[in-house]
């Protein structure tokens, strides 16, 4: 049955890589000019399943490879916690929220999923093929190896997987500043080169943005330092480097 549902998300998963937004399989036909304008755009898809076996990768190397309209490339992520602090307060939050642990005490939950957990490191392959594309991050991206991870993912996949994290902390998202280009591409209908300039109000947009972002993650990072629980500030990123500095650290 787990096999079979594995199955059905992956043709799905393909299905729309190779067509898209059709709602998968059974999603209704779009119009030719939409589709074609789809299919130009390059397309990542995340197939979140247990591939922890050298079998079940190379089943899902298989089906992308050969039963796709096109050749999908495969880039496995494996993620590998030995740190203690790490893994409880990973239990924690689990039981804490897991419907499955709903009217149970926390230490007969904690109980149950460190059993679950070593029943599944019984069976677990780490990944050791080298000619797979593959990223293997150590203790939620404290370290990370890649392998024949080259052009767009080692620019925009890997930096994403870097700031993974259980921890609580703000995420901003804003677009970018205005380009000198920006009328001329929106009467073309075309997208924005890495190469365009800022203009007058993209300029102002990056200062005001660099002032604003400066004030809250140094009141973040004070709110951590006078909190009950302390975390250690000295995590080498720049963002505690300049709370050190500021602090008179």
């Amino acid at each position: 049955m787990r096999q079979m549902a594995a199955q059905l998300a992956l043709d799905d998963m393909l299905y729309w890589l190779d067509h898209g937004d059709g709602g998968g399989r059974g999603g209704g036909k779009q119009p030719p000019q939409q589709q074609q304008q789809q299919q130009r755009k390059d397309r990542v898809a995340i197939f979140d399943a247990t591939n922890s076996t050298k079998a079940r990768r190379d089943w899902v190397l298989q089906e992308c490879t050969s039963n796709s309209t096109k050749r999908t490339g495969v880039v496995f992520v494996e993620s590998i916690c030995d740190d203690k602090d790490l893994l409880d307060a990973n239990f924690l939050t689990k039981v804490q929220t897991s419907p499955d642990y709903k009217d149970m005490d926390q230490q007969t939950a904690m109980a149950d999923l460190r059993s679950r957990v070593k029943k599944y490191e019984e069976a677990y392959e780490t990944i050791e093929d080298d000619t797979l594309s593959y990223i293997k991050i150590f203790n939620l991206s404290s370290k990370m190896l890649v392998n024949h991870i080259y052009g767009r993912m080692a620019k925009s996949i890997v930096p994403a997987l870097m700031a993974w994290n259980i921890g609580t902390r703000p995420v901003f998202i804003c677009r970018a500043g205005q380009t000198m280009n920006e009328q001329e591409r929106a009467v073309n209908n075309t997208h924005m080169s890495r190469s365009e300039n800022l203009g007058r109000h993209g300029k102002a947009f990056r200062d005001s943005l660099f002032g604003f972002m400066r004030e809250e993650c140094l009141d973040f990072m004070k709110r951590r330092q006078d909190a009950t629980f302390r975390p250690d500030l000295n995590t080498g990123t720049s963002m505690s480097g300049v709370m050190n500095q500021s602090m008179g650290r």
